[in-house]
């Protein structure tokens, strides 16, 4: 009869839910604007927690730049700088820091894909080498 009970509660429960949860959402531009920019500061916020877990767990160096359509720089050392408020000596030396940034970026993912690329092909030759010694 207890067990009745505890079943009819937790019923009941599930019926009186106001909310729907935590759903998964579909990845897709949103398309209204309030709902577009309270998304942008929740999930920046969980971004630059998960980049702070990061670097308490593994020790590593981590930095995260989020730029708002609004002009807004945003850092994981959770500091807004208006673009605004630069200075145009500031604004050009942010934008060559930037262009330098892409680039080493650009070429450190070359050069892994390069490593990596040629890692798989030594995996592939030897792969046809031992398929060739089973015959």
């Amino acid at each position: 009869m207890e067990d009745n009970v505890l079943m009819s509660n937790a019923t009941e429960a599930k019926k009186t839910r106001s909310s729907r949860g935590r759903q998964r959402i579909e990845i897709k531009k949103l398309e209204d604007e309030s709902k577009r920019q309270v998304t942008f500061s929740k999930r920046r916020r969980g971004l630059f927690n998960k980049a702070k877990e990061l670097f308490t767990l593994c020790g590593v160096e981590v930095g995260i730049l989020a730029l708002s359509k609004f002009g807004r720089v945003y850092t994981n050392d959770n500091v807004e700088a208006p673009i605004e408020n630069m200075s145009l000596v500031e604004l050009l030396e942010y934008v060559m820091a930037l262009n330098d940034l892409r680039k080493n970026t650009e070429a450190r993912v070359e050069e892994l894909s390069i490593q990596k690329s040629t890692y798989l092909w030594q995996y592939v030759a030897d792969q046809e080498l031992n398929k060739d010694r089973d015959f």
